[in-house]
């Protein structure tokens, strides 16, 4: 039995697992990760309002990730770097960089 997620450890695997198979039927993320369809539905509506995720309609109902997206998360060393960095910011160059972090941190 796998180990319980939280619902953005698992929706951070669906991304994952979209981003390595290019795309997967909504039954064998149900499968997978040992929730119900409503849940996978739920996930991928959430995702799809903050990423590049697409859905087919279909028996099976297929998920993928546009063309292009790459999941890619800061390491923790590295946005404390760019917190520390941050403190020595303003105006634009602060809205940059905090547009960073907000990009590219782990839920």
């Amino acid at each position: 039995m796998r180990t319980t997620l939280t619902t953005e450890q698992r929706r951070e695997e669906i991304l994952y697992i979209l981003h390595m198979r290019g795309h997967e039927t909504i039954s064998n993320l149900e499968n997978e990760l040992e929730v119900s369809i409503r849940t996978i539905k739920y996930d991928i509506e959430a995702l799809s309002d903050r990423c590049k995720v697409k859905t087919k309609r279909g028996k099976y109902g297929v998920v993928e990730l546009d063309q292009g997206y790459f999941v890619i998360h800061l390491a923790p060393t590295q946005l404390n770097l760019l917190e520390e960095l941050k403190l020595g910011l303003n105006g634009q160059k602060l809205e940059v960089m905090e547009s960073i972090i907000a990009d590219f941190s782990a839920p």
